[in-house]
């Protein structure tokens, strides 16, 4: 397609003329009829059209919103197209807005005042503020801090994005180790005053590390040991547990003594009450007299001759002490008449337990301390229905 240019209008014809003329000389008319009217304003009215629709589909608070959404004013001018003048006439307060919140961020405390020594020499006695963390570990990692740079815009949330710009250029083996381009990220929250990393170049700049064994600290602190503690050693060496009232009680020398102990203790519990009425101490009971008819019958009968003779008169001694309790258990039992467990009710009278239990038990008497050393075995009668004395 060959370009015309006008060079004049020819007005002396019936019809008015555009005179036209190409690169080469050659002269053209043109008729100036009612279509070529109306070809040109129709094209008139289009480009104005054209011209005024961004500035009706933009409105300030439109362009304040795009700003305040991180957008940049060549961003705004390209997509609207308006004239940079235009949008600079609204851009001020909103770009205020952003170093405002870009500032609270910087100032926001994300490691509390320590003593500890790294923390004094990085921070001194105050907190650490993120830009100060920031700026701590990018001089740690060799970069130039003068290239370091903060932006703050809003996202859709409410929330605010806070990023760091610098240049790497000098610390490639950090860079290389993070994995990407900065800037670093953060979402800011301006009501909590808290802020959170987006990427990995604010992990690195401002997370602290997990402080280990926080969980066992809070815990109770134990004492240390001399030697490590064995269970089955320990439970072959010491002896089987006793019952409370019984562990009260000061230790008998001998395995014999202890056991009258246990005896004496069970029967001063069982004062007062009739047989029957509490099953598992009768088996207690009984279990404790057969082991000590059994500690008895087990006894040795005499020392040997090399015994006798470095302790002259043991064996004498022995044989006066066992005699008196052979012939008074002997008498007893001539005198009372037993059951298989070796209860008597020879003086109450009364029939066996089944029968015991519907009576009502008798007050119980006043304790008789014995003077001697060892008390006295008290008779099961007497234990059960009250002494006469």
């Amino acid at each position: 397609m060959q370009d015309l240019r006008i060079v004049g209008v020819d007005a002396e014809s019936r019809t008015p003329r555009l005179l036209l003329s190409d690169d080469s000389g050659n002269e053209y008319a043109l008729n100036i009829d009612q279509a070529l009217r109306t070809a040109v304003a129709r094209a008139a009215s289009d480009a104005a059209a054209a011209a005024q629709k961004p500035s009706a589909r933009l409105s300030p608070r439109d362009i304040q919103a795009r700003l305040r959404a991180g957008a940049t004013l060549e961003q705004v001018v390209e997509a609207s197209g308006l004239s940079r003048q235009h949008v600079l006439r609204y851009a001020g307060p909103v770009a205020d807005e952003r170093a405002y919140f870009a500032g609270r961020a910087r100032q926001t405390v994300v490691a509390r005042a320590s003593s500890a020594e790294a923390h004094r020499m990085a921070f001194g006695d105050a907190p650490a503020t993120l830009e100060a963390m920031v700026k701590v570990r990018l001089r740690a990692a060799g970069v130039a801090l003068s290239t370091m740079s903060w932006d703050a815009w809003r996202r859709e949330d409410g929330l605010w994005a806070v990023v760091c710009n610098f240049d790497p250029g000098s610390s490639e083996t950090h860079a290389a180790g993070i994995g990407q381009k900065p800037p670093a990220e953060w979402v800011f929250d301006p009501a909590g005053r808290t802020v959170r990393p987006e990427n990995k170049w604010a992990e690195s700049l401002s997370s602290l590390p997990a402080a280990p064994g926080r969980s066992a600290a809070r815990g109770r602190r134990l004492a240390p040991v001399d030697e490590p503690f064995d269970v089955d050693d320990d439970a072959a060496a010491s002896p089987a547990p006793r019952s409370p009232s019984v562990a009260r009680r000061t230790p008998v020398e001998g395995a014999d003594g202890a056991g009258h102990e246990d005896l004496l203790e069970i029967l001063r519990a069982r004062r007062g009450q009739r047989l029957g009425t509490d099953e598992s101490g009768d088996d207690k009971l009984a279990t404790l007299l057969t082991r000590d008819e059994q500690g008895q019958s087990a006894r040795p009968a005499k020392p040997s001759p090399a015994a006798e003779e470095t302790l002259p008169g043991l064996g004498e001694g022995l044989e006066q002490n066992d005699e008196p309790d052979a012939q008074e258990s002997d008498s007893a039992e001539s005198e009372r008449g037993t059951d298989a467990w070796g209860f008597s009710y020879e003086e109450s009278g009364d029939p066996p337990a089944e029968s015991e239990s519907d009576q009502p038990a008798e007050e119980e008497p006043k304790k008789r301390r014995s003077s001697s050393r060892r008390p006295a075995m008290p008779r099961w009668d007497d234990i059960l229905f009250g002494s006469k004395d």
